[in-house]
């Protein structure tokens, strides 16, 4: 292996040994051969560190720090700072990287003058395949979307080496929606490839899952600080849409989705990217009432719809729980 490797890949695992060795292989087994695979065994007490050394006593393109817990964040840094590639691709101990990952997202990178690409990705469980989340491809379309979500699935992206002379991972709950932001506010271009490129295992023991309120609260600091500096309009938009997020103020919930929607063209923002944002706008609504689908179903006419899905929207909306409701009453009082 040559002293510079083009990619240095980075992974952190803690207590990973369930499916440590199928995200390994998937490493292992890509196309470009070029990397260094940088694990950081983060104080595991399971079987991880024998399982990493296992792979790494026949592979010396695996670099092996093992110490004590010191958590996901000074992991991720710590790997990056000894990392010796032009590009860091991230990993995570629980997916699948697609054998041509890597060689197709830097050929991507290249192509369009990135320094930051994510991929699609295949989300799935041990009993099937969920869905394919897909994210967008240009860099005006990724910035608008970051004012409401994330524009990555964070163990599918590579970045340049570079990115780190001025950014690092910052210790939240939220670090890689905090560094994608920080990364367009240092004028670097980000993208997408539009293709599946890595398998995302969904399963109970994630750190989203387990921390999700704090997820949420760190993710709406986030947004506002990025959209202070980078649009004024988007800012006072974002503060409207987080009041109301636990109520139901129905006309100003539809007066802020209409805004949504005018400050979008701007941006220039594609019809898919516009329904997966309010979508997720409606969503994070609460509690839900037939009012609310009602006031997002008017203030998103035009948009191309999945009939499915839109039904299942209007059904949960009649299924109303909040605390003041019948439903919630009769059970409070019948416990």
């Amino acid at each position: 292996m040559k002293n510079n490797p083009l990619t240095s890949v980075v992974m952190s695992v803690y207590n990973g040994e369930k499916y440590l060795s199928e995200a390994i292989e998937s490493v292992l087994n890509q196309t470009d051969k070029d990397f260094e695979f940088i694990i950081i065994n983060d104080g595991s007490i399971d079987k991880s560190l024998e399982i990493i050394e296992r792979y790494a006593a026949y592979d010396i393109r695996i670099v092996l720090i093992s110490r004590e817990n010191k958590g996901l964040v000074y992991s991720l840094n710590e790997g990056i700072s000894i990392a010796k590639g032009e590009y860091i691709a991230r990993m995570d101990a629980d997916d699948i990287s697609l054998p041509t990952r890597f060689e197709e997202q830097i050929n991507y990178m290249n192509n369009n003058n990135l320094c930051l690409c994510g991929s699609w990705i295949e989300v799935f469980n041990e009993a099937d395949v969920v869905n394919i989340w897909k994210y967008p491809e240009s860099h005006e379309d990724n910035v608008f979307r970051l004012f409401f979500m994330s524009s990555f699935a964070h163990p599918s992206v590579i970045m340049r080496k570079n990115v780190f002379k001025e950014l690092k991972y910052k210790n939240e709950v939220a670090e890689d929606y905090r560094l994608w932001c920080d990364i367009v506010n240092k004028g670097f271009n980000i993208g997408n490839i539009q293709k599946v490129l890595l398998k995302y295992r969904r399963h109970e023991n994630q750190i989203t899952k387990l921390k999700l309120k704090e997820l949420v609260d760190s993710s709406n600091i986030i947004r506002l600080n990025f959209a202070e500096i980078i649009d004024r309009e988007v800012f006072k938009l974002l503060e409207g849409l987080i009041e109301i997020q636990n109520n139901n103020n129905i006309s100003k919930f539809e007066k802020l989705l209409k805004k949504l929607l005018a400050t979008s063209q701007k941006y220039s923002v594609s019809k898919d990217n516009l329904k997966i944002i309010t979508k997720a706008v409606y969503n994070k609504s609460s509690p839900k009432n037939p009012l609310i689908y009602y006031s997002y179903f008017k203030a998103t006419k035009g948009i191309k719809r999945n009939i499915k899905e839109e039904f299942r929207f209007f059904i949960k909306s009649l299924i109303v729980v909040g605390k003041e409701s019948f439903i919630y009453q009769s059970f409070k009082k019948n416990k």
